[in-house]
């Protein structure tokens, strides 16, 4: 005759590892995700078009509640600060960042092949040596 008490222990064992196996194995909620925390905004925030430095022109965002954030120097891809870029940086803003997104083009390109030829690296060069952006956070932080 076998022990009863050793048949109840691994049954309790086996039942213990399927409840831990499903919590842990269940997928989290959307909150629990990047993608999740990003999709919905979180506060109220302000926008405008600013001029960061030697006539270059930017898209700034920032929360409207008055406080104290970190700042994001958002540069965009070779298409230019199109609106696409404009609401990374409003999504951002949402989750307490004050945001620059900086327009180092001038214009948005609207083929590849407009975007290859006028871009390239030459305008991130220009755009790093004069570091625009970063004094417009600094004079933004002081005021």
């Amino acid at each position: 005759m076998r022990n009863p008490t050793i048949a109840i222990v691994v049954i309790i064992l086996v039942a213990a590892g399927i409840y831990f196996w499903k919590t842990n194995m269940t997928p989290k909620p959307a909150e629990n995700t990047n993608a999740g925390m990003l999709s919905e905004r979180k506060q109220a925030i302000a926008e405008e078009g600013v001029a960061y430095a030697d006539g270059k022109r930017g898209f700034f965002v920032h929360p409207e509640a008055t406080g104290s954030y970190p700042g994001i120097v958002l540069v965009h891809e070779w298409w230019g600060l199109n609106d696409t870029m404009k609401e990374q940086a409003r999504t951002l803003a949402s989750q307490g960042y004050n945001v620059i997104a900086v327009d180092l083009f001038g214009t948005v390109a609207t083929t590849p092949a407009e975007a290859m030829f006028t871009r390239g690296m030459r305008g991130c060069y220009v755009y790093f040596m004069d570091e625009g952006a970063k004094n417009y956070f600094k004079s933004r932080i002081e005021s």
